[in-house]
This record gives structure tokens, sequence and C-alpha cells, in this order.
């Protein structure tokens, strides 16, 4: 786990082939460990190798088919490569494993607006708040849709509240001030 960590520090600061060499090590010491893997795909999905994420999600899938993170991670790759029915399935098998995980609605979220199924998007954006209604990921994700269908007002209340929430947050600034660029 230590070396997970170690990993996830590294991508946290961008490093992502230094997390990789970590992850590496973690995966030769305990080659059974899902998490190990499920950090691998993401750090793939973070340089855009989809397939290879992919695979890493099989593997740790294949160690723990119950893993909702895998599932959810996995989702956000076929998405990627526009695979949107598959990215769907797996994002429904992620929330049949874990009811409550609110990136999991978001990333169905996503799905659904590429897809153009807005109402769909917004229902997904809705449980998760009603999940967690300090996330301020899930008010940018409606911010930005309600921005997308020319719905300034409502997405300048997103942002608002992601920046009530986290006054730190600079995107919640950033995309606020963006829409008076418009």
């Amino acid at each position: 786990e230590t070396i997970i960590a170690a990993s996830q520090a590294f991508m946290d600061q961008g490093e992502a082939e230094l997390a990789l060499e970590e992850i590496n090590k973690a995966i030769q010491m305990t080659p059974t460990d899902p998490a190990a893997y499920i950090q691998r795909g993401r750090i793939y999905l973070s340089q855009n190798k989809f397939e290879e994420a992919i695979t890493e999600f099989n593997f740790a899938l294949n160690y723990d088919p119950n893993s909702a993170e895998a599932y959810n991670n996995r989702g956000v790759a076929f998405a990627s490569q526009q695979s949107f029915n598959q990215a769907l399935l797996d994002i429904a098998k992620a929330l049949e494993f874990n009811p409550d995980y609110v990136n999991a609605y978001i990333n169905r979220s996503i799905v659904y607006i590429g897809r153009q199924e807005y109402d769909l998007a917004f229902a997904d954006l809705e449980k998760a708040l009603s999940i967690d209604p300090n996330d301020v990921e899930v008010y940018f994700n409606r911010g930005n849709l309600h921005r997308l269908l020319d719905q300034t007002e409502q997405a300048l209340a997103d942002y608002n509240q992601m920046i009530a929430i986290d006054p730190d947050n600079a995107l919640g600034y950033f995309s606020r001030g963006s829409i008076y660029l418009i």
C-alpha cells in the first residue's frame, strides 16, 4: 500500500513515469493485488494509453471481480475511446457493486453528455449530489452541462456553489469568470 501511495504522490505531482516505476515495483512484489493494477491503469489513462489502461483494469477484475473502482475506471477508458455503450455497461456494473459511488455517477453523466442524453446526465449529477452535496466536481460538471445548453444562470449558480464549498478552488473561479468572457 505504501508503494501505491508513493505512486499516487508522483501522479499528483504530474510525474507519470515515476508513478509507473513505483507501481511496477508493487506489482512485482504482490502480483495479485488488484489495487496495483487499478493504479497502473489510472496512470495509463492519464497518458491517454487507453488500451493499456483497459488491460490493467481487466487484470484487476481478474483478481477482484467485484471491484467497483476497476469497472468505473475501465468505463472511463472506454468512454475516452468513444465506446459509449461499453462505458455505460461498465459504469452500471460499478454502481451495482457500489450504489453510492459519486465518481461513477459523474463519469456516467459525462458519457450521457457524449451521447447527447442530457436529461440522463442531469439525473446522474442530481443523484451524486444527493449522496454528497459538497462534492465540487459534481457542481463543476453540472455547471458545464448547463453552459453547454446555454443555461448561463444555472451554470453560474453551480460555479458559485463550488466556490462556496471550497473558496480556494481555482477551477470554480476560472469557470465562473469564463461565463463573462462569452
